[in-house]
C-alpha cells in the first residue's frame, strides 16, 4: 500500500515568489512544493521564480511531471531543466510512453533527485496506477524515491 500525501500543483508564473503564505501549498507534512512549468518554451524567469521560492520560503522545489515538457523544450532547454536545483517529479504514466520513458530513465540513471507521483485526479480515468510503477520500475528505484520523500518530511 502506498502512502498518499496531499499537495497542490502550483503553476509557475512571473511574480509567484512574491505570493504571501505560499508555503501553505507545500506537500502535506514536507518542505516540498510541487511546481508546474508553463507549456511553453523555457525562459530564464522560470528559474528565477523557482530559486526565489526556495530561498524566501525555505521550500524544496519539485518540478511536476518533468517528462511532459519534451514537446515544448529543445535539447538545450531540456538539459537546463535537468540541471535546476530542484527535485524532479516523474508521473507513473511516463513509463507507458516511449519518449517520456526515455527522459524518466535518464533522470534515474543520472541519479538526479526524483520523486514518483501519480497525477491522480479521480479513481476512473486519472487513477493512481501504482501497479504500473511496480511492473515497470525496479523496487530499489521506487525505494530511492520513497527515501527522498522521507528526507523532506517535517
Amino acid at each position: 500500500m502506498q502512502n498518499i500525501f496531499l499537495g497542490a500543483e502550483v503553476a509557475i508564473e512571473k511574480g509567484l515568489s512574491d505570493t504571501p503564505d505560499i508555503e501553505k501549498l507545500a506537500i502535506q507534512g514536507t518542505d516540498l512544493i510541487l511546481l508546474e512549468l508553463p507549456y511553453a518554451p523555457y525562459q530564464e524567469w522560470m528559474e528565477e521564480e523557482i530559486d526565489n521560492i526556495a530561498i524566501t520560503y525555505r521550500l524544496t522545489p519539485v518540478i511536476a511531471h518533468v517528462h511532459r515538457y519534451l514537446n515544448w523544450y529543445n535539447r538545450e532547454q531540456t538539459a537546463h531543466l535537468l540541471q535546476l536545483d530542484a527535485v524532479l517529479q516523474i508521473n507513473i504514466e511516463a513509463f507507458q510512453s516511449f519518449s517520456q520513458k526515455r527522459i524518466a530513465k535518464e533522470v534515474i540513471k543520472r541519479e538526479l533527485p526524483f520523486l514518483f507521483g501519480s497525477d491522480c485526479h479521480n479513481l476512473t480515468d486519472r487513477k493512481p496506477n501504482f501497479e504500473i510503477l511496480q511492473k515497470k520500475v525496479r523496487p530499489e528505484i521506487i525505494e530511492k524515491s520513497n527515501r527522498l520523500l522521507e528526507c523532506h518530511m517535517q
